[in-house]
């Protein structure tokens, strides 16, 4: 069964938290697909007029960091300050020649447990819960990518081509032949990321993603003639 919109909320939601250490969130970010701000600000309206329900209710708070109460400014300080921290401490300790491949559980840069902070990181990116302003900041930390997955690798390496052809044609239906510029099987991958859903098994995150892309349908559209994909 699919993923609710309630489900993939409390997924974005648990996420942020976890990596910013509150739920301050600004009122434009989309954590994987999900406006969260405006989610939060919905939840507690419903809580106030009384038309959540108690499992809801505790599901929200059970969500790291949740209150029911708007926090202040003044209350959480830099909202970016928590991951920010995290990545110049894993740069540090890469710097001093730490591997993020084999990560002692101990090692620890300016009050940061590496290992913890990296597992965390790559535990999001696999199911797709950062924003691009993070998987952007996570590229800079040299060797990052060395601990991914290659189904991993290629996940963000299709959604990679797939955004670029959702930017260029206005859409991101994509026919089941489309090839990349470098020989990409776009066209597979979306059929797979389809497939996948059909049968329950793609990732919270991973759904919220796709959904997230101008004109994306899970029922493939014939008709859409073939072309390269810009890298």
């Amino acid at each position: 069964m699919s993923a609710t919109v309630f489900d993939l909320g409390v997924a974005a939601c648990t996420a942020y938290a976890n990596r910013e250490g509150h739920l301050a969130v600004p009122v434009a970010h989309r954590e994987a697909g999900i406006a969260l701000n405006a989610w939060i600000r919905s939840r507690r309206r419903e809580y106030r007029r009384g038309s959540m329900s108690v499992e809801r209710r505790r599901i929200m708070e059970a969500i790291p960091h949740w209150s029911w109460e708007t926090p202040t400014r003044n209350a959480i300080g830099n909202p970016t300050h928590p991951f920010k921290r995290g990545v110049r401490a894993v740069r540090t300790y890469v710097s001093a020649g730490g591997m993020l491949t084999d990560i002692p559980a101990a090692a620890t840069v300016d009050d940061v447990n590496i290992s913890r902070w990296v597992s965390r990181q790559r535990t999001q990116q696999r199911q797709a819960l950062l924003s691009q302003k993070h998987l952007d900041a996570l590229a800079t930390i040299p060797g990052w990518g060395a601990g991914e997955s290659s189904s991993d690798q290629r996940w963000n390496r299709g959604m990679q081509y797939l955004r670029g052809y959702a930017n260029a044609h206005g859409d991101a239906r994509v026919a089941n032949r489309e090839v990349a510029a470098d020989g990409f099987l776009l066209g597979r991958f979306v059929s797979e990321a389809r497939g996948a859903h059909r049968k329950g098994s793609l990732a919270n995150g991973r759904v919220a993603e796709l959904e997230a892309l101008p004109g994306w349908e899970w029922t493939a559209k014939r008709g859409r003639p073939r072309v390269r994909v810009p890298q």
